[in-house]
């Protein structure tokens, strides 16, 4: 599937593809430039915790797109944390971390693009619907709304906290297409990791690639 490097216009995006009622966004890589803040604060929680040899490079290319559970767990396998490590008290240092650096960035040029902006009031303009389905937490998605802005854009936004099953299983898109009251071929989905990606083309849904973030900055 090739990926889109750049942001494209409303237009181009209803000519490639058909009866789209509802644009959906991944969160964490797509909507926003946020993988690399939670590289970095994984990084400042494993050193804290005085765990060598990881970087953040490493630690994005393992974990992008993968829930803090899966990533829990995976570290655990990998003995790099206890393996009695509590996963919401693990969530909630990260947080910390990753809250700071949030805070610290410059947030409207690093972590949202204008011309995803200008792509969802458009798709507004036009009576589309627009989502968020997310593998991040309720907490981690809330604080991002709250510092951009930017949950009044959205006709819903689904977590990892509202289904049973996360990326890579479809249950997450499918929640969305009930709430959203479309069709799963009605729908089209933008995702940047492997994970998403097999979970919004598990769900029946229209999907696009994206790499339209730049992820040198590490």
């Amino acid at each position: 599937m090739n990926a889109l490097s750049s942001v494209p216009d409303l237009d181009e995006l209803l000519d490639r593809f058909e009866n789209i009622k509802a644009l959906v966004f991944d969160m964490d890589g797509t909507l926003l430039n946020s993988e690399v803040l939670h590289a970095k604060a994984l990084l400042a929680l494993l050193e804290e915790s005085n765990v060598k040899d990881v970087n953040a490079r490493s630690l994005l290319e393992s974990f992008k797109g993968v829930a803090e559970p899966d990533v829990l767990q995976a570290l655990i396998d990998k003995n790099i944390i206890a393996i009695d490590t509590d996963l919401k008290q693990f969530i909630d240092q990260k947080n910390l971390y990753f809250e700071n650096f949030l805070r610290e960035s410059n947030l409207k040029d690093l972590i949202l693009s204008p011309r995803i902006i200008e792509l969802i009031k458009t798709a507004k303009i036009k009576k589309l619907k627009v989502a968020i389905v997310t593998a991040s937490e309720a907490s981690t998605t809330a604080l991002f709304m709250n510092l951009l802005g930017i949950k009044d854009f959205f006709d819903f936004i689904i977590t990892r906290d509202d289904t049973a099953k996360t990326k890579p299983d479809p249950m997450p898109y499918e929640y969305s297409f009930e709430k959203l009251e479309i069709q799963a071929h009605e729908a089209l989905i933008f995702e940047d990791s492997q994970t998403g990606l097999a979970s919004a083309i598990a769900s029946g849904g229209q999907v696009q690639k994206v790499c339209w973030y730049d992820e040198a900055d590490l």
